[in-house]
């Protein structure tokens, strides 16, 4: 998601925790009677913001709808990631 600012992101972040009473997850039928706006200006990326966030060439997704885009890209893992995290990982002599 993408939000205006960080202060607006902790102040969603916090207006959430309070209409959700501490579950992680509401429904948007328990948001029915919602009115306020806190919430306005935050978006979900689009395909090919998805696409850079995983260092992909742009439109290396377009065969698939943003949803599904979404989902697959979401379950991969980029080379800088698995660099960092094999970086920790100290060679040892067996």
């Amino acid at each position: 998601m993408i939000f205006k600012n960080k202060e607006h992101y902790e102040r969603c972040v916090a207006e959430y925790n309070r209409i959700s009473e501490g579950k992680r997850k509401i429904t948007a039928n328990e948001l029915g009677g919602y009115g306020g706006n806190i919430f306005d200006g935050v978006r979900y990326m689009d395909q090919k913001e998805l696409e850079k966030c995983q260092t992909l060439p742009d439109g290396y997704t377009k065969c698939l709808s943003r949803n599904d885009a979404a989902n697959v890209i979401g379950d991969g893992w980029n080379i800088d990631t698995i660099t960092h995290i094999f970086s920790y990982i100290k060679e040892t002599n067996v």
